[in-house]
């Protein structure tokens, strides 16, 4: 996975998103992933959770854009897109 992200990262900006505890920077770190990505939305630190479209905005803005079209999301393994039922 972090090779993967690391040949998209050539190409597109990532955002890693997550709803996840406020110790999600602190794991990253510790695991070595802290630069697995151009952004890091930890939804315990912003106030609001997945699947609020807020939660992809601010993502899209901290990799400098806008949410939209040229953006796109993956979910976790078991789970579905926030635009699936």
């Amino acid at each position: 996975m972090v090779a993967l992200l690391a040949s998209v990262r050539e190409v597109a900006a990532v955002a890693l998103v997550s709803n996840a505890t406020t110790r999600l920077e602190l794991d990253l770190d510790r695991q070595g992933l802290s630069g697995v990505a151009d952004a890091v939305v930890n939804t315990a630190r912003i106030g609001v959770a997945k699947p609020d479209p807020r939660v992809y905005r601010i993502a899209a803005e901290r990799v400098g854009t806008v949410a939209g079209p040229r953006c796109s999301t993956v979910p976790a393994p078991g789970r579905h897109r926030p635009d699936e039922p």
